[in-house]
């Protein structure tokens, strides 16, 4: 009965250790009930199984049984309880009579056990009192420091390598330390605290099993030297010489190189910096950029408390350290505070995103989802991390399919959804054009110098400084100047476009044919693009007034700029046409042929359809439709003329 206590306490202790991550627990103290469970059930086995032993007496079998009586009472009257609460539910039905059953089977052979050992101890009294006095020495010499003892390998080889080395120096440990972890994470506790607790538990648990196997090497020593059996005395030889190669790899993988990134954690030295923060209290805005290093959850909290009247957070960030954005995801829905994005925000960052009450983003705003990745996390520590990242991914309600293509995205890729994607998942509740908040200082450089060298290394400004010397400079100072006065990136955007679309368009006007016909169906395709944004998108772009650069997909802008670049590297011509020339009349004649009568009056009086934007968006996408097709002459002289017109 004895060795079955053993099995049973072994498999109540490794059952946890390896469901613990995956029984949907959410608060601490469902963790520590979860981990109070699981010792006092396993206790039910292990007082016995020491009640049971060699150097057991009658006042321990007494105390074994009074304990063992308690436990039962105490399982029935819980399982009494947790079948009113469930009525009849017959999903619940049978686990809640096999286990109770099981249970009190186990504990009425125990007490039939504990009988037998009596008898046993009455015998045993009847001994020698010389014997009798040896064993007691014996006994106390075991008893006086358990640890001592088993690092000795004083104590029997059963006991030293089954509860020992395997149970208290592996899985009870393991599951300690493992749980342990998790309640310290959900109590909010910084990064820096928990590196310096998981660097301890490495270390702790190291030792732990150095305990347990240098002892149970000695006490098979004892053991061979006793006359024990050879075969066993192989068996245990074998076992360690494995295990203590496979700790060897294990450390040299794993436990190495978290180590070593725990302890710069620990120390304050992350090799991620902590999250950059620019707020404009008035606009109402918090700027996040760089990485989510150690540290930036204290950063954030410290912004919000020198402004409590932010209601929006803006990112810009390709990730960081999932604790720390936890805790600043944490802060924003306790807040409830909207997040926005209009550049990127990848792997960590998106706990901060979902986090907001109002989640908006540009149509080109790129939100990427990946597995976790920690120095030395492999295998089982790698699926179980994984999980508990889809379990916040859960939480924040998102649909499993998509879970679980996120959870299929190794840690060295991006998966980056589509638009469409993401506001059919809910990841983003709607979409943005852009210049939403002011909260952006213009970031390309601190100093003239520095935004002379910013802009160069585009090839498009290389282009601007070649063919117009002295203007680049203007959009220089122009930068500079706006920047000193803090205007927002929407204010410093808008005048650069101003500036640099008056040279565009005035080369545009007396650029190649080729150039021209790259041109029309450019904004053929934007416009079709921006309506497939959205009707606003659309109208906005026939304005003037869209922020392209925040809308438009990457492709697009990439066509525009490389056009920018040849239309002013251009050798200008002399036959131009305006729309009030014979030719363009004629070619206009002959292009309003191919469109809808409603069509024509829309593009001929823009401002009497005002309150129609669909209709003007429709009317136009047709227009340059229809100039795409027509004979190259007509084509050229149309959209001469459209441009001169500008």
């Amino acid at each position: 009965m004895r060795s079955i206590n053993l099995a049973l306490m072994i498999l109540l202790s490794l059952s946890p250790l390896l469901s613990s991550h995956q029984s949907g627990l959410t608060t601490i103290y469902e963790d520590l009930g979860a981990m109070f469970g699981v010792l006092l059930i396993a206790s039910f086995y292990y007082v016995p199984w020491r009640a049971l032993g060699d150097n057991s007496s009658v006042r321990r079998i007494a105390a074994a049984r009074v304990y063992a009586g308690l436990v039962m009472l105490l399982v029935l009257a819980g399982l009494y309880f947790v079948a009113g609460r469930n009525g009849a539910r017959e999903s619940a039905a049978l686990p809640m009579v096999i286990a109770p059953t099981f249970f009190v089977l186990t504990g009425i052979l125990n007490f039939f056990a504990f009988n037998k050992k009596l008898i046993e101890l009455r015998n045993h009294n009847k001994m020698p009192d010389e014997a009798q006095g040896q064993d007691k020495k014996a006994q106390e010499r075991q008893t006086a420091n358990y640890i001592l003892a088993h690092w000795r390998g004083e104590l029997p080889l059963a006991q030293s390598y089954w509860i020992n080395a395997v149970l208290l120096g592996n899985l009870v440990l393991s599951y300690a330390l493992l749980n342990l972890a998790r309640i310290i994470e959900k109590a909010h506790f910084s990064l820096r605290q928990l590196a310096t607790f998981m660097l301890a538990a490495i270390i702790v648990g190291s030792l732990a099993w150095l305990w347990g196997v240098v002892g149970v090497w000695r006490s098979v020593s004892r053991y061979r030297s006793g006359n024990g059996a050879g075969w066993i005395v192989a068996l245990v030889v074998l076992t360690l010489c494995g295990n203590v190669i496979f700790m060897a790899h294990n450390f040299v993988r794993a436990q190495w190189p978290q180590m070593r990134e725990f302890y710069a954690l620990a120390m304050g030295k992350d090799k991620m910096p902590p999250i950059e923060i620019k707020s404009t209290p008035q606009s109402g805005s918090i700027y996040l950029s760089a990485y989510f290093g150690e540290g930036s959850a204290d950063r954030f909290a410290e912004a919000l408390r020198r402004s409590p009247q932010i209601r929006t957070i803006v990112l810009n960030s390709s990730g960081g350290r999932l604790l720390e954005a936890e805790n600043i995801a944490r802060m924003i829905r306790e807040k409830q505070l909207d997040t926005y994005v209009e550049g990127l925000c990848a792997s960590a960052c998106t706990y901060v995103f979902l986090a907001g009450k109002d989640r908006a983003a540009t149509p080109n705003a790129r939100i990427g989802f990946h597995q976790p990745s920690f120095p030395g996390v492999q295998g089982f520590e790698l699926e179980m991390s994984t999980k508990n990242m889809l379990d916040k991914y859960r939480q924040a309600k998102l649909p499993e399919a998509f879970i679980q293509k996120i959870g299929s995205t190794k840690s060295e890729d991006m998966w980056y959804p589509s638009r469409e994607e993401m506001l059919a998942a809910g990841v983003i509740t709607r979409t943005s054009l852009g210049d939403e908040t002011g909260s952006r200082s213009f970031s390309i450089a601190d100093s003239k110098e520095g935004i002379v060298q910013s802009l160069l290394r585009q090839s498009l400004w290389r282009v601007y400084e070649q063919h117009l010397p002295g203007r680049f400079k203007e959009v220089v100072d122009m930068i500079w100047n706006l920047k000193t006065q803090g205007k927002s990136d929407a204010d410093i955007h808008a005048q650069i476009q101003a500036m640099t679309g008056r040279d565009y368009i005035a080369a545009l006007k007396v650029t190649d044919n080729t150039n021209l016909d790259e041109y029309a169906l450019l904004v053929y395709d934007e416009l079709r693009e921006a309506r497939q944004i959205s009707t606003t998108a659309c109208h906005k772009m026939l304005n003037g007034e869209l922020n392209a650069g925040l809308t438009l997909s990457r492709k697009l802008l990439d066509r525009d700029s490389r056009l920018m670049e040849k239309v002013l590297m251009s050798t200008p011509r002399s036959d131009v046409y305006t729309m009030q020339s014979r030719e363009f009349a004629d070619s206009a004649r002959r292009l309003s042929s191919s469109l809808s009568r409603i069509h024509q009056q829309v593009t001929a009086d823009m401002n009497a359809y005002a309150d129609q934007p669909d209709l003007q968006c429709e009317a136009f996408i047709a227009l340059y439709s229809a100039i795409l097709k027509l004979e190259d002459r007509d084509r050229h002289i149309i959209i001469s003329g459209l441009v001169q017109a500008k």
